[in-house]
């Protein structure tokens, strides 16, 4: 039998291969190196405090160990320098929802990640879950500090 007589290789349906490359970027995504999240507090009353003095809200983002999502949030979203740059007028937290449960249960928080925007008295702003992009998370908190602007003459 020469080379051209050999049997042909069965195509592999299209699912394999979407399941393959989905594999992939889930183990790329969690494999990779941690992102640089060293901007963000670990301690809500401190965070409280400094949004007090700044003016600015309090971005609450609540994850478990463990999360996918939550991670790929980190590599992928809250890493993003358009994300950063938005996150100058906040005051990030990042809160392990399986110690903080009194603020899980407080937020609302139903799975992971939960993303909550509070004034400096802790009272809920805004809130999202689950995994955005860059562009949709960065919406979610311009619409989130939207909320704070009150129209000139609003509230006298």
């Amino acid at each position: 039998m020469n080379d051209t007589m050999a049997p042909r290789a069965v195509n592999k349906p299209v699912w394999l291969l979407l399941l393959m490359l989905a594999a992939s970027f889930m183990y790329l995504a969690v494999s990779s190196p941690s992102a640089d999240l060293s901007d963000w507090g670990d301690d809500l009353d401190d965070a409280l405090r400094e949004s007090s003095k700044s003016g600015h809200p309090v971005l609450v983002a609540f994850y478990m160990p463990g999360c996918t999502p939550c991670r790929i949030m980190d590599r992928t979203v809250l890493s993003h320098a358009d994300v950063k740059r938005t996150l100058q007028d906040f005051v990030p937290v990042r809160l392990d929802a399986t110690v903080r449960t009194d603020l899980a249960r407080r937020y609302e928080v139903q799975f992971t990640p939960t993303f909550a925007v509070v004034d400096s008295h802790g009272r809920l702003l805004s809130k999202c879950e689950g995994t955005l992009t860059i562009e949709e998370f960065v919406q979610f908190l311009k619409r989130a500090s939207g909320v704070l602007t009150l129209p000139r003459g609003a509230g006298t």
